[in-house]
């Protein structure tokens, strides 16, 4: 009987295991939204599908160049990026710097490329997934639009999530749901 006593506060013990790490990753998720600063940053997404993590739309977007005359970065080097707004409210890097700083918004991004005076970054956010059977018009609303991509990014200590991709008043969800609507509708 003791035997069984153990399996079942063993079973109870790995049970909250498991759940706490998925518990405190939607907790800090939701730290970052409810406490971060909201940075928009200007993008063009394209479509691809990845059968491991399903269907996404890539981000790219104007802030992964950093123009820099300093010679001393390596390419897949990781650094922090310290985030502004510009005059207009998008989303730009004002710095770069090896150790993180103490004070302002920054993010860790990897070093891609280096050209002449400027450096190709990745950003920790570049996919934003969605729905499987939006996914693809997504992409089309996106290239048949001439409205601007935003995805919107909350920064905190560091940590980020990006919340939503809007292109123009929508998001993306609801550009896709309304254009496979009007595809339907025009059938």
């Amino acid at each position: 009987m003791k035997n069984k006593t153990y399996y079942i506060i063993a079973f109870a013990i790995v049970a909250l295991i498991q759940a706490y790490i998925p518990i405190n990753m939607i907790l800090h998720r939701e730290d970052v939204l409810s406490n971060g600063i909201l940075y928009k940053f200007k993008c063009a997404p394209i479509d691809p599908n990845d059968p491991f993590r399903g269907k996404f739309v890539i981000l790219s977007f104007e802030a992964e160049r950093f123009e820099t005359k300093d010679s001393s970065w390596k390419v897949a080097e990781s650094v922090y990026a310290v985030l502004e707004n510009d005059a207009v409210g998008f989303a730009k890097i004002s710095t770069l710097q090896k150790i993180a700083p103490e004070t302002g918004d920054y993010i860790l991004v990897k070093i891609t490329g280096i050209d002449t005076e400027e450096l190709r970054l990745q950003l920790p956010f570049d996919r934003y997934y969605i729905e499987e059977s939006k996914a693809k018009a997504a992409e089309e609303v996106y290239w048949q639009n001439t409205k601007e991509a935003v995805a919107y990014v909350y920064v905190t200590n560091g940590s980020v999530v990006l919340n939503k991709l809007m292109i123009g008043d929508e998001t993306i969800e609801e550009a896709a749901a309304r254009y496979m609507q009007e595809k339907k509708d025009s059938k």
